[in-house]
């Protein structure tokens, strides 16, 4: 998948920020907390919490997330 897919697939036509998308990606295993400045989206497994207010977290078709999360926008595709 090419950055800009990524960026499509957080952002669609209506980024929440100016700042960068981060990936956590199908082969990672995030535990713990995940804290920052940037929408983020989920295509591997978070355990924990996702503290994002001013961002847009999505979850990824199919994906886990056992977490809380606090973000100003969540797309959930898979399960939290």
């Amino acid at each position: 998948m090419s950055q800009q897919e990524i960026i499509g697939d957080v952002a669609g036509t209506r980024a929440t920020s100016a700042a960068p998308v981060a990936v956590i990606g199908p082969s990672l295993v995030v535990r713990g907390e995940a804290t920052g400045d940037g929408d983020v989206l989920v295509r591997g497994r978070v355990e924990g919490a996702i503290n994002l207010p001013q961002n847009r977290v999505v979850v990824g078709h199919d994906r886990r997330v056992f977490a809380n999360i606090h973000a100003a926008e969540v797309e959930i595709n898979g399960y939290v």
